[in-house]
């Protein structure tokens, strides 16, 4: 973990394979998958560890992706179990199944925990994948489509009104968003947001007004910023993209501010990284940190 100040520090330390870290809502934990309890296994289970490390607790034997209830009250996961689980979990390890759907994966909760957003395949053959994304009603029980293409990133609106989502398409991964309503039959059309190149990890702002997103362009990427100026009526919006990184190295993986006015991103190429904010009044960069190793290591909680 990086704090604001520059000082690093393990949570963990049993080697391990640890990935997708989760913060809680009031940023005190972190979940995670990894083979903690079957080292060298394919088999990855569901744990939590609070933010100063120590000895994580593990809520599921098997599951990936784990995404925190907006209560912090539960997690969703997903899992190959029974051809493809979401599942849901209390911090008590107490699970159930919230959607059986083949091949499903990377379960994301709503701002207000009506909804779950997630990546499956219908041909339910995995060898022909028909990728596509999916909005749960839990209340209402009921599954509507989004859209299908092979699905990158996919992330809510901090307002829980739109997902920004990357999909494929001839020119590689683009930027897509999406209106999606509180109540079944209000999810709109994908709307492309314009992009020079394949574009990844999404990141809305605090307002709800902006998406950061990484732009991979003739082997270079950087951080660019698309801004919504969105109609409340229709759910359409006029998308505008601007650049906001230009240098020689790779900048990814970009994360806001509160005050949606800065971005932080790592920096570098090859073994040697650093994390950078940039002022987006005047486009003024600032090192915050050296000495990462590599370009993925920003998952964050910023406040």
């Amino acid at each position: 973990m990086l704090d604001c100040d520059g000082v690093s520090s393990q949570l963990v330390a049993s080697p391990a394979i640890y990935t997708s870290p989760s913060w809680s809502p009031d940023g005190r934990e972190i979940a995670f998958s990894s083979d903690l309890h079957q080292r060298g296994s394919d088999v990855l289970g569901v744990f939590v560890v609070g933010e100063s490390g120590g000895e994580p607790t593990r809520l599921s034997e098997a599951g990936h992706d784990p995404d925190w209830s907006p209560t912090g009250e539960e997690l969703a996961f997903a899992t190959w179990e029974g051809g493809g689980r979401i599942m849901l979990t209390s911090l008590e390890g107490v699970s159930r199944i919230a959607i059986e759907f083949p091949f499903a994966s990377r379960p994301r909760w709503s701002p207000e925990g009506s909804r779950i957003a997630f990546v499956g395949d219908p041909s339910a053959t995995g060898s022909q994948s028909k990728e596509c994304l999916y909005v749960y009603y839990l209340r209402d029980q009921v599954l509507e489509l989004v859209a299908c293409q092979p699905i990158g990133f996919l992330q809510w609106s901090p307002e829980g009104d739109r997902i920004a989502f990357t999909a494929a398409n001839a020119d590689g991964l683009q930027l897509f968003v999406v209106t999606v309503g509180t109540v079944p039959g209000s999810i709109g059309e994908p709307q492309l947001a314009p992009a020079s190149g394949s574009v990844s990890y999404p990141a809305w702002s605090p307002d709800s007004r902006e998406i950061a997103s990484v732009s991979r362009d003739q082997g270079i990427e950087d951080v660019h910023v698309a801004t919504l100026d969105c109609e409340s009526a229709s759910g359409t919006c006029q998308i505008t993209t601007r650049p906001i990184t230009d240098q020689p190295t790779t900048e990814t993986e970009p994360l806001w501010f509160p005050d949606s006015d800065h971005l932080a991103y790592l920096a570098g190429s090859g073994s040697s990284w650093r994390l950078e904010l940039v002022d987006l009044d005047g486009l003024r960069s600032q090192v915050v940190f050296h000495g990462l190793t590599s370009p993925h290591s920003l998952d964050g909680f910023i406040r």
